[in-house]
Parts: C-alpha cells; structure tokens; sequence
C-alpha cells in the first residue's frame, strides 16, 4: 500500500486565497522563507510561482491580474481554471495566521525532503553496500543541507539588529574587559585578537617544526580552564589521543615530553603528574583521533556534542588532512570547499573555530622566511573565508637548521622566542605577538616584551 508524501493541502489553500485577498501576503510569506517547492500540490506551486512574478512586476496579485497572467501563460487550466482561484478565495485565512500556515506548510516539506534523502540513503545502501564511507559522506550532506534549509533566515530590521548590539555594548561596559571573547591564557595573544569571538573562522599556520600544533594545544588548555562548563571539541587527524594527552600533561605538570613518553620519571615527578592529571580531568577536553575525518562528520559530532553538553570551541589539526567530498581530484578546489564549510561551521554553531594549516615551501626559498598570507598552501580561499590569520615563525629555527641542536644533558630546558604573527584580522588589529616556547614541554609563555608594533 503506497503512502501519502506528509502535507497539508488545507494550509496551502488557506496561503494562496490569503494572497489572493490581501496581495502584501504574497511579499510576507516569501520574507517568512516559503519557497515554491515547499508546496505539495503541483498547482499550488504553479499558483505561487505566478504570484511573485507579479510581485517582481509590482503588480498586485489580486484574482484578476492572477487569472490574466496564467491565462497569458497557458496554464490556467493546468490550475483548475477559474473555478479554483475561487474556491482558494473562499479559502483564505487572515493576515494575522499567515506565519502559522507558512510555518505548517515548511515543516510538511521538511518531512518530504526528510523522506526522499532516506529513500536515497537505503537506496545507494542496496546498490553499493561496499562502499560505506562514501554512503555516509552523501547522507550526512543530505541531511546537513535539510538542516541549513531549516536554519534560513529572512532580512532582520535596524531595529532588530540595534537592540541586540546596544545590549552587547552594556553588558561589555559592565564587564570592563577588552577581552571580549575566548580567552586563550596567553594574556599578550587575547590583548590582540580580543578573545576568539563566536562565529569565527581562525587559521593557525606554519612550516613544519614551528610548533602550531603545540600552541593549538595550548589555547585548548588555557579555553578550557577558563571555560569549564562548555568542552573543547580537538580533532587531531596526525596524531593519536594519547600523544596529544602526553603533550597536555607535560604542559600542566611541566615534566619534559620525552620523560614523560618513556616513563623515565622520579616519584617527584610522578607526583606532580598526578596532580596535573587531576586538574585535567577537571577540563572538559574532547578529542576525536579519526584520520581522514570529512566535513559533514564534523558537523555531526560537533552538533552532536553541542546539543547534549554544549560547545566553547572546535580546533582541527589540520586542514590538509581533511578528507575530501568532492569527486575532483584537483586540491585546490578540494581546500576551498573545506574552508568554506569550515566557515559555515563556526557560523552555524556559533563558536570559534581553529583550523591549522601547513605554509608552502616558498617561505624556504626566501631569505626573510617570516611568513606571507600569500604563503597558505594549495589555496586563497583559505586567506577570503578566515576571519583571524595567525603564523608562527621561529627564528632560531632556521639559525640551527643544518646544525647539531643536541643539548648538554644536565642543560636547562631552551627557550625559543617565537612571532606569532596575526596577519588577518577581519575585526581588529594586526600586528606580532612575541611568546616564549619551551619545545622539551611544549609550552608557551608570555614574554615581558609581548606585542611588536601593532596596526589597526
């Protein structure tokens, strides 16, 4: 027995006679969102479809002009001919239930678009049960695309947009505090960026070596001990969670990496390792390990996790190990369709996210080796889509390259100085950041000397 696709046929008779009497309907109910495929009956999608081409032509949709327009067209028949336009009349609902019936009739196309992505889903599951990365690739961007149809918004007024921002205003001036955003624990890195803000798309770059993982780590910890109500999302597709724990605990407990790694460790320091295991069972840390992970995966777990425990901030290492939904095999285009929907991620969560990106060689090619926008590798779509551009350079990794960086063994842990350069800043200043890296703990420390120069 074959069943009925969801719908309301009643709604979207009451929709189009409301238009039909009250002509402002037909601009109202677009700006609502309702689109022509969101009606079930092939004549009311005909029906609604005339009515805003009369409304591009500023011509009232009333019965007449309606009647004259489809007559014009050849399709009045099509429609039920003037007979129905009347009885859609005799239909109509007021103005004052129009959002209820645009509501009604988007969530009946919502369940129809619901069903027809999970007809798709079983039947790609049957002609090809081999292939199951790839079926759930398509299936989560199925659903992905349903869900931001959902999330469509109209024009919001000044009004609207005003009261929101004056309320941001007051409640800042309350708080007295230019950190506005996430706060990093690199006091001198927040007094540049603000705090990462809501919706942003941040790019941490680098050549190899230059420790933009070991950072990423570290604006984990400082986010999530300032913010422990809320988890850190980390996506770590190089290394497995167990090194990246090792590198956490070596940052909290400051006992070198390598001790830490081999089990080389006194009851001194076996103590202090307890310690900071317990101040990092108090910080909600998240870390997924998946190698080759896609977009739409990220958008489940991280919705996913958002909806169930809430969500301070996603960080991903990296970018390039992203794993591709596209069937081009030209990368640049590949990079640029995940920096977009890594965009659309932080907007569409609400949250800031850090993405790492590895540098081109060209920096090596230079002899001034500090980095350059135009340094991002495979793709400018990464430098458009980022709202916070930050790079790493470490000069005294290239003063040592080529030379034996083996330290006495009763030598002090190094410290590097290290530029983080922001430069992009969509709503801020640019300018370098100077922080001190010990690499044996991967830990970084503000500097007396924090900010060079600095540009609005």
């Amino acid at each position: 027995m074959t069943r009925v696709l969801p719908n309301s046929l009643d709604s979207e008779q009451a929709l189009l006679g409301s238009m039909l009497l009250y002509p402002r309907c037909v601009r109202d109910a677009f700006e609502l969102g309702l689109n022509v495929n969101d009606f079930y009956g092939e004549a009311h999608r005909i029906i609604y479809q005339a009515c805003l081409d009369l409304q591009a032509q500023n011509i009232a949709c009333d019965g007449p002009a309606l009647r004259s327009y489809l007559q014009e067209k050849g399709q009045l028949n099509q429609v039920g001919g003037v007979e129905y336009l009347m009885v859609l009349a005799e239909n109509a609902t007021t103005q004052t239930y129009l959002k209820q019936y645009v509501d009604l009739v988007k969530n009946k196309s919502l369940l129809r678009a619901l069903i027809e992505s999970s007809h798709q889903i079983i039947e790609d599951t049957y002609q090809d049960p081999t292939e199951v990365s790839r079926i759930l690739d398509q299936a989560e961007k199925s659903i992905l695309n349903i869900t931001r149809n959902r999330l469509t918004t109209s024009f919001l007024d000044t009004s609207t947009i005003l009261q929101e921002v004056m309320r941001d205003i007051r409640t800042k001036k309350e708080n007295r505090s230019q950190i506005i955003g996430l706060k990093t624990g690199l006091t001198s890195l927040d007094k540049m960026t603000n705090g990462f803000q809501n919706g942003d798309l941040i790019i941490l770059a680098a050549r190899p070596s230059m420790g933009k993982s070991a950072l990423a780590l570290n604006i984990t910890k400082g986010v999530a001990e300032s913010n422990q109500r809320q988890p850190v999302a980390f996506f770590s597709l190089e290394m497995p969670a167990t090194q990246l724990m090792n590198r956490l605990l070596s940052i909290v407990s400051s006992i070198e990496t390598s001790k830490i790694r081999t089990g080389f460790v006194n009851e001194s320091e076996l103590a202090s390792l307890g310690l900071a295991e317990k101040q990092l069972r108090e910080m909600p840390i998240m870390i997924d390990e998946s190698p080759l992970v896609q977009i739409p995966e990220i958008f489940s777990k991280c919705r996913k996790l958002q909806s169930e425990r809430g969500l301070a901030l996603i960080v991903i290492d990296y970018i390039q190990l992203i794993a591709s939904s596209t069937n081009t095999d030209n990368r640049q285009q590949q990079v640029s369709e995940i920096s977009r929907n890594l965009k659309a991620l932080a907007r569409d969560l609400n949250v800031p996210v850090i993405a790492l990106s590895q540098l081109n060689r060209d920096v090596e090619k230079r002899e001034d080796k500090r980095p350059m926008l135009s340094d991002l590798r495979e793709s400018g779509a990464i430098e458009q889509d980022a709202d916070v551009i930050m790079m790493l350079y470490d000069d005294q990794y290239y003063k040592q390259k080529g030379k034996s960086e083996e330290k006495p063994k009763d030598a002090p842990s190094q410290f590097r100085q290290v530029e983080v350069i922001v430069a992009k800043h969509r709503n801020g200043p640019t300018g370098t950041v100077l922080l001190a890296f010990d690499r044996s703990l991967s830990r970084f420390y503000v500097t007396e000397k924090s900010d060079k120069g600095g540009q609005a």
